[in-house]
């Protein structure tokens, strides 16, 4: 059995990871289309409410590639639509009615999921089945679970670090004017910058060299001018389609976790896809806000784990100075309903608000879906349990819970920095099982 440090990625509807069939942004009788809670038609630009992906095409499908162990998806059906959940072709998971343990504040009323995956590259697809023309699936958020860093790594206690896309590390190519810097007042842009290129083209990219994390992920914004774009990371590439008729900035553009942390990676960013070599407009954008780190701690040649190169996979072994917590499912979530209903104050899902690094592409491009993060250790089983009733999952950090960096704290009044050194002491958790799995995860 294989232990792994875990840590959460959350991706919204509009983020370019996922990929929908037949069409990501079309009529909903063709594939599926990007809508909003808030708008009962499109208005150019920035929606309102909670964005979804609707879809009444019958046998649409979603996909999701990922490396980890677990992936949970967010959705509702109307008038007797129905889906099905198979990783690498097996129908291995299992839907429940949602609640807010993992959907909250979404709408969706149904939660699919598969967990206790051996660690190692999968494929979730999200079948679905349309019975009539009425009946329609609206896909609202998914959460996959990474391994972060090598077998006995430990997540820094402040990941993860955010590093601005004005940072001197990024190598903006082929130069530095095919890149543009934009400001914007945006409320969810850190450092209220974004920089990003409208030259699409396979010798357009932007690059940065790091050590030190066991994952990593590359938030920006899509908007209507937004196509193609590649990331390659340690010399394996990936396209992405990133079309999307609403503007959303602060969208999961990548991610990878298993990292060796003793081990420097480059991540080159490129406005250029292979599989669509023609934009169909002049302008074909792509943006970088800010690249996450999630910083880990290699274990000690003594503790006998060993480090491979690159991101290979996580190794054999127990996670050294790591509690290791093994709940069988059922109990695992009658637990943590136990613990939630006696501190009913700090659950919920809530946005994550980025430290000192974000991005634009263009002033209209505001609005922002954030990533929560948490922390923690747990073991991998082989295939999940048919009777599983429901996942056992952490309660997220809430909104207001981003600890301060030292330089937001220096410059902080007296009064408000004893408050925060207080919600620091109250916050602290009494055992390692209060702990959670990091995450991220956008927000309306």
């Amino acid at each position: 059995m294989t232990t792994v440090t875990e840590y959460n990625i959350t991706l919204g509807p509009e983020s370019p990871v996922i990929n929908f069939l037949p069409f990501r942004d079309s009529d909903p009788s063709q594939g599926w289309n990007a809508s909003y809670t808030g708008n009962a038609i499109y208005a150019h630009g920035l929606g309102s409410g909670t964005p979804y992906r609707r879809t009444q095409k019958d046998g649409a499908q979603l996909e999701l590639d990922f490396d980890g162990t677990g992936v949970y998806f967010c959705y509702s059906t109307e008038q007797g639509a129905s889906m099905s959940l198979t990783i690498d072709g097996q129908p291995v998971g299992s839907a429940v009615s949602s609640d807010d343990t993992f959907c909250s504040a979404t709408g969706a009323d149904t939660l699919a999921f598969a967990s206790g995956l051996s660690y190692g590259s999968h494929q979730a697809v999200l079948d679905v089945a349309i019975p009539q023309s009425s009946s329609s699936l609206l896909f609202y958020k998914g959460i996959v679970t990474i391994g972060a860093g090598v077998d006995g790594s430990q997540i820094d206690a402040n990941a993860p670090t955010y590093v601005d896309d004005r940072d001197s590390g990024w190598t903006y190519g082929p130069l530095p004017q095919f890149w543009t810097v934009h400001t914007t007042s945006s409320v969810g842009d850190s450092s209220h910058t974004r920089t990003g290129t409208c030259t699409y083209a396979s010798a357009v990219s932007a690059s940065y060299t790091f050590t030190g994390a066991g994952a990593v992920f590359l938030i920006g914004g899509v908007a209507n001018e937004s196509f193609g774009y590649t990331i390659s990371l340690d010399g394996t590439s990936a396209s992405y389609n990133a079309t999307n008729f609403w503007t959303s900035t602060q969208q999961l553009l990548f991610f990878q976790g298993g990292l060796n942390p003793a081990v420097e990676h480059t991540l080159i960013a490129t406005d250029y896809n292979p599989n669509q070599p023609t934009p169909p407009q002049p302008r074909a954008c792509f943006n970088i806000d800010a690249l996450g780190l999630v910083q880990t701690t290699a274990p000690s040649v003594s503790s006998g784990s060993a480090l491979g190169s690159g991101h290979a996979g996580l190794t054999e072994g127990v996670v050294a100075g790591v509690v290791v917590l093994l709940i069988p499912p059922g109990l695992g979530y009658w637990w943590y309903r136990r613990r939630r209903s006696k501190h009913a104050n700090k659950r919920g899902a809530t946005p994550f608000v980025l430290p000192s690094t974000m991005l634009d592409v263009e002033e209209r491009r505001e609005k922002a879906f954030m990533p929560a993060m948490t922390t923690t250790t747990t073991t991998s089983n082989t295939s999940p349990s048919p009777e599983e009733a429901r996942p056992s999952l952490p309660p997220t950090h809430d909104s207001q819970g981003r600890r301060m960096t030292r330089t937001e704290l220096y410059q902080l009044p007296i009064v408000e920095l004893v408050d925060e050194l207080n919600g620091r002491l109250e916050s602290r958790p009494t055992d390692s099982a209060s702990e959670a799995p990091p995450m991220y995860a956008p927000h309306a």
